[in-house]
């Protein structure tokens, strides 16, 4: 069954429009203020004022001037301490304040999710893949089988990020992924994993078990099946939705150390 242009239209138009009502109905129910949704806001701990160098010891005759201390060669720390102000071993990482985004700033964020550069660099890749491992082998090579795994990569890719955010908002949850705000390897990636399970839910942002996450790669999955092959049936839906959750969980750890600059 080859891909026509008017089904991924007829499928994209109507994800588009489900997932902005879904936003906008939250946005009219849960109205909040504009602004940035995500500031951060470093805490750090107060000054630890100590002498650098002894004090001078004070003479009983006031005519006569206290003697000189030799001046103290200063440690590293000591430099450090006196350039900030503060002992550098006490400083905290900033924490991140948790603000709930508007349905107008989810619609925003699931734009950026599903049409932008990423989502469409991911397509190729995931194509290229498929085109050296010849699947599915009735689409066979070239350049037209290429185009036609290319957009069936990115049409899977936008059917589950539309389904994970269009539950969320239903659900008046967050389905946006956040990097984490603790340090070290294991909370880390304790944290990356859980993104694929969770999602914050009320305005302090609590993470709660959703089946938006979960079931969006399996809404994916069987949207591919759309303009597959007749042969793949229902069964080969689970299968490539089990496996879109692990490639989910691998790109969240990806994406959690991977530097805020890219």
């Amino acid at each position: 069954m080859r891909i026509t242009f008017a089904r991924f239209s007829i499928l994209g138009l109507t994800l588009t429009l489900f997932v902005a009502a879904s936003l906008r109905a939250q946005q009219d129910s849960h109205p909040h203020i504009v602004g940035d949704p995500y500031p951060l806001t470093p805490t750090a701990p107060p000054p630890d004022v100590r002498p650098i160098f002894p004090a001078a010891p004070k003479s009983l005759d006031p005519n006569i001037p206290p003697p000189e201390v030799p001046a103290q060669p200063m440690s590293a720390i000591a430099k450090i301490e006196q350039v900030i102000g503060q002992d550098p071993i006490q400083v905290e990482a900033p924490s991140f304040t948790y603000r709930r985004p508007t349905g107008q700033q989810q619609l925003q964020n699931f734009e950026r999710n599903a049409f932008g550069v990423y989502p469409i660099g991911r397509a190729v890749i995931v194509a290229s893949i498929l085109q050296a491992k010849n699947s599915p082998p009735d689409w066979q090579q070239g350049w037209g089988p290429f185009g036609e795994r290319v957009a069936s990569s990115y049409g899977r890719y936008v059917v589950g990020t539309g389904t994970r955010y269009g539950v969320a908002a239903i659900l008046h949850q967050d389905a946006k992924p956040y990097k984490c705000d603790c340090t070290g390897l294991l909370p880390r990636l304790k944290h990356a994993v859980a993104t694929s399970f969770t999602t914050r839910a009320g305005d302090d942002g609590h993470r709660v078990l959703s089946p938006a996450p979960i079931g969006a790669p399996y809404a994916a999955a069987f949207a591919e099946l759309a303009w597959y092959p007749a042969r793949y049936g229902w069964k080969d839906g689970l299968r490539d939705g089990s496996y879109g959750l692990l490639y989910g969980i691998g790109e969240n750890i990806a994406r959690e150390f991977i530097p805020r600059s890219f």
